[in-house]
């Protein structure tokens, strides 16, 4: 939220002298994987991903598949399943989370806060050959299942010149956010393919918090 408004050279230097503004990422590591990011807000998905529903399976015909345990850095992915399986890959452009709607604070029920291509390949056993006839290819999504209000914010005022000896002062409104499985889901969707089989995969992140 921003508003605009014009004050002479005085009224400035009061107002200056009294400005403070700053912004926090937390996790809590002991309980959750730290999928906060930095400044910039990029969004980590690493994570274990299991089925999303209760009774269903996390690869559709492969009921030995129980989880993903999944590691990014950067665009890079390490998987693992619980088969003790490995597979490498790579992500699309970073998940940089999405700001709520122009004049709002609240993500609300239902809105797409992030968005990931993912795709991994099986490495073999001697852990540099790529089996390329069973990976997975499809994306994760990052969603507000309840309406995700600001925890509390602050005031930052950007100062600026108009050209005519006027200041021209811009009050930007920064909100602060967290997220778990309470009030979001990371959900992991896409094709498995083992040669000619076409699979697909449902999971979600059962462990997970990040703030921004």
């Amino acid at each position: 939220m921003k508003k605009l408004l014009r004050l002479g050279p005085v009224v400035m230097l009061a107002l200056f002298a009294g400005i403070y503004s700053g912004c926090e990422w937390e996790s809590d590591a002991d309980t959750a994987f730290n999928t906060s990011g930095g400044a910039g807000v990029e969004l980590n998905f690493s994570g274990q991903y299991v089925a999303r529903e209760t009774d269903g399976q996390l690869v559709t015909g492969r009921p030995d598949i129980t989880y993903f345990l999944i590691t990014q850095t950067g665009n890079r992915l390490d998987v693992v399943d619980n088969l003790g399986e490995r597979y490498e890959g790579v992500t699309g452009s970073p998940g940089v989370i999405a700001p709520p709607v122009d004049g709002t604070t609240t993500y609300p029920n239902g809105a797409m806060m992030s968005l990931m291509n993912f795709t991994f390949w099986k490495i073999g056993p001697n852990g540099n050959t790529i089996h390329d006839d069973i990976y997975f290819e499809g994306f994760l999504r990052f969603l507000a299942v309840t309406d995700i209000a600001d925890e509390n914010s602050s005031t930052r005022i950007n100062i600026g010149e108009d050209g005519v000896d006027e200041f021209v002062f811009e009050k930007e409104i920064i909100s602060t956010y967290s997220a778990d499985r309470s009030n979001s889901m990371m959900i992991l969707e896409g094709q498995w393919r083992e040669g000619d089989d076409i699979r697909y995969v449902d999971g979600w992140s059962n462990n997970f918090k990040v703030s921004w």
